[in-house]
């Protein structure tokens, strides 16, 4: 990601095994950390050294959170769109959940024919 220190991450499903390891890990790294969950996980995550905590059934990240440099997506699709409009001009989202790609075709060895296919629902996805 070329991160540096200082800069703003959001990680969805900061309380998941990934988002809390995440966590201890971006945080070491000296980022601030960001995420949205239920308030029955605040202080668990908070003890992790979460800077700033969303409550998902009561505040709506989204519109208050913005300029963010990293998104970590690691929940269902639902939230991609959202987490988009989190970055700042030239932030990156970095998914867990993303879809295939022509490049993993080649990596395990499919056809052409789903090369093509993939190449093709990777424009789709984009626009």
């Amino acid at each position: 990601m070329d991160a540096k220190s200082g800069e703003r991450v959001f990680i969805s499903g900061g309380t998941g095994s990934f988002g809390a390891m995440s966590i201890l890990i971006v945080k070491s790294l000296g980022f601030k950390i960001s995420t949205s969950e239920s308030s029955s996980n605040r202080d668990k995550v908070m003890r992790l050294g979460l800077d700033e905590f969303f409550d998902y059934r009561n505040q709506d990240y989204h519109e208050i959170l913005h300029d963010v440099d990293y998104v970590l997506h690691t929940v269902g699709n639902r939230e991609l769109e959202k987490e988009f409009k989190l970055l700042k001009n030239g932030g990156k989202l970095i998914s867990l959940k993303g879809m295939p790609n022509p490049e993993f075709a080649d990596r395990i060895g499919l056809g052409c024919f789903n090369k093509w296919y993939l190449s093709a629902l990777e424009e789709v996805m984009i626009k």
